[in-house]
């Protein structure tokens, strides 16, 4: 039977791993069997007693606020606008002395903004592949370990940094080549890649992403694999919503297509991502509709960015075949991103102690832990650099002032995506 089954994925191979035209079908992740309801609630209470969520603000009745409008909800009022909110900031020693109505409120906001709900935009999707084998999830081909991380949050041994939304564990750019580069991955061997293991989940930062980037041709139509990068041409900092880092924001991977017919009776097609919508320890690597990243993602056109060298943007880059994507934290000097690795743990360590308790923020006024670094820093890409990183001699280090943009807020839905991004 287990034959049968590899026989009838191989099938398949061509179309879904070698860039032929891949039909989804989906369903929102809360209304799969994959979504537990006992089993999800029990590990969010061990979490929030654990301290993952300390000084988390959570939204009480985020879907519907007139549920709140009750007595037990009066101390969390806020009124904004004319708009009533009801907002209560975690603490697990006080967890158990909550009212139940308002602990279930609680849980109800994280499960809404990771597992999703029916009220909110471009929510979670399960996925898998029209006509294919049963539970043919399209992460049959992509990496294993992506399909061990798939809807669960990062073990604490990849973690870097603080707890929660001060964490710093397996991202976008993490997952978006792992999931494709990974020896044991059906996608990887379609396209020759050479053999690299990606079995260490970790955080990985824009320089080291950035030079991955130069094995991947950008392309018009996209497939299966590509990944879906969110970036501006020059490494800037800050910008929209202050969501660029050295000239990256987000990547995710493409997975393909869904015809559907929408409420009003028209026929639309859904692209689908998978994405892992932050960095922290407060969400999971999920199927989404591509729109959902696009809006959070791109900037809006008002205002305008003058300079079109900051104007972030979207692209959909393709592998090139044959490519080496070795992983710097396995295989050392012999992946070609290792500087840029060491550049980027060198740029996140002091940010890292601070978050973790063990130095100080910089001094000075409203100083936090994330005005670490002082100073960033970029590995000078020159000939002699690159000998140098087999040769065993120091790698040529420079400062590398930020080019730090004044944030830019836009209004948007509140629904759409709860998150703490990038770097």
């Amino acid at each position: 039977m287990k034959a049968l089954h590899i026989a009838a994925l191989l099938v398949f191979l061509p179309a879904i791993a070698c860039g032929g035209e891949v039909e989804l079908q989906t369903k929102p992740l809360i209304d799969s069997p994959l979504f537990d309801t006992e089993r999800i609630e029990a590990e969010l209470i061990q979490r929030v007693k654990a301290g993952v969520y300390e000084g988390y603000q959570a939204e009480l009745c985020v879907d519907a606020p007139s549920r709140c409008d009750t007595d037990v909800f009066e101390p969390y009022k806020r009124v904004e606008k004319g708009q009533a909110r009801y907002l209560l900031t975690i603490e697990n020693i006080a967890w158990d002395s909550l009212p139940a109505p308002v602990r279930k409120e609680v849980l109800h906001e994280i499960v809404y903004y990771t597992w999703g709900s029916a009220k909110r935009r471009f929510s979670p999707l399960e996925v898998i592949v029209k006509g294919a084998p049963v539970e043919a999830s399209p992460l049959t081909y992509l990496s294993s370990n992506s399909a061990s991380r798939y809807l669960s949050f990062a073990a604490p041994e990849y973690l870097q940094g603080g707890v929660g939304g001060s964490a710093y564990g397996p991202n976008c750019w993490y997952n978006s080549i792992s999931s494709i580069a990974d020896i044991n991955s059906v996608y990887a061997r379609s396209q020759i890649l050479a053999p690299a293991s990606w079995d260490r989940p970790r955080f990985m930062g824009p320089t080291e992403f950035r030079r991955y980037m130069q094995n991947f041709t950008e392309v018009s139509t996209p497939q299966f694999g590509d990944v879906i990068r969110y970036y501006t041409d020059a490494p800037i900092y800050g910008g929209y919503k202050n969501l660029v880092y050295g000239g990256e924001v987000h990547a995710a991977v493409y997975i393909g297509k869904e015809n559907y017919t929408n409420e009003k009776g028209s026929k639309v097609i859904r692209e689908v991502a998978l994405t892992k919508n932050g960095r922290s320890d407060l969400d999971f690597l999920i199927f989404q509709d591509v729109r959902g990243l696009d809006e959070n993602y791109l900037t809006p056109a008002d205002p305008p960015v003058t300079d079109s060298s900051q104007q972030i943007k979207k692209g959909y880059f393709r592998v090139k075949k044959g490519s080496s994507l070795l992983d710097p934290a396995a295989a050392g000097r012999l992946a070609e991103t290792y500087g840029s690795y060491l550049v980027d743990i060198k740029n996140y360590a002091d940010r890292w102690l601070c978050l973790g308790k063990l130095t100080s923020p910089p001094a000075g006024d409203n100083m936090t832990c994330f005005n670490y670094p002082v100073s960033w820093l970029t590995l000078v890409q020159s000939d002699q650099t690159k000998k140098n990183q087999f040769s065993g001699e120091l790698l040529q280090l420079k400062p590398q002032p930020a080019l730090q943009l004044k944030q830019v807020e836009f209004s948007s839905p509140q629904a759409l995506l709860k998150e703490i991004h990038g770097g």
